[in-house]
């Protein structure tokens, strides 16, 4: 289940094992002022390579150090929320998923949104399925675009799973890409786009699921038949 920062929330990865505990103890930093300064031009610059050296300050001893790198993963913006979500879920000790979740609370609502997007195409299950239910919990209209953008062109893996949060989001906005999606090649793309008209249940959605209906895979003509019934059963 997702912390409540912005209403919801995710690892770190290099750093954090598979099962999401952390990385051997690094309290102890010889000299984290070198660490801050090289962190420093990474920030500014928006490299993600800051999070390398930002990261492990969440176990940081120092206050006022940690502090200050705190204040620099939150200026990363959307960058830092797939590692910081990962910790503040799995994070080895209770300090570090509270400074996690410190963290993820600075952030303008826009940030965590594009952070939690990104964090869709992540390799790491635990990640992909924290955003996505953080994502349905946050029902940010602002996501719709960029979901909407992967739903015709992202990856084959990605593209049904943008379809599907598009009908949870039940946003009238996503209907005109869910109805292309409705002739996309892939049927798997085709049949999300199909559950998720029939989830927003719009009624300019009505034509395009009814010729869906006679779609030649069953899988597909079966979720046309279901969203046409709920689409026209609601008007």
């Amino acid at each position: 289940m997702l912390l409540r920062t912005h209403t919801h929330i995710p690892p770190e990865r290099g750093r954090l094992t598979e099962d999401g505990r952390g990385a051997p103890d690094t309290r102890a930093v010889p000299d984290w002022h070198d660490a801050i300064h090289r962190a420093r031009p990474l920030v500014r610059r928006r490299d993600p390579a800051a999070l390398d050296i930002l990261v492990p300050a969440l176990r940081w001893r120092n206050a006022s150090a940690r502090e200050e790198a705190l204040q620099m993963l939150a200026e990363l913006g959307g960058l830092s929320v797939p590692r910081l979500v990962v910790i503040a879920e799995r994070g080895g000790s209770a300090e570090e998923r509270k400074a996690a979740r410190d963290v993820l609370g600075r952030l303008a609502r826009h940030e965590f949104v594009d952070g939690l997007v990104r964090s869709l195409a992540d390799p790491s299950a635990f990640l992909r399925q924290s955003a996505t239910n953080a994502l349905l919990d946050l029902r940010p209209r602002e996501a719709v675009g960029e979901l909407a953008r992967i739903l015709e062109g992202g990856s084959n893996g990605m593209r049904p799973l943008a379809a599907r949060l598009l009908g949870r989001l039940r946003d009238p906005a996503a209907v005109r890409a869910l109805l292309r999606a409705l002739h996309d090649g892939d049927p798997s793309v085709r049949r999300a786009a199909a559950e998720a008209l029939g989830e927003i249940r719009d009624p300019r959605a009505v034509a395009a699921l009814s010729r869906a209906t006679r779609d030649p895979r069953p899988a597909v003509s079966r979720a046309a038949h279901r969203a046409l019934e709920a689409t026209v059963g609601s008007s």
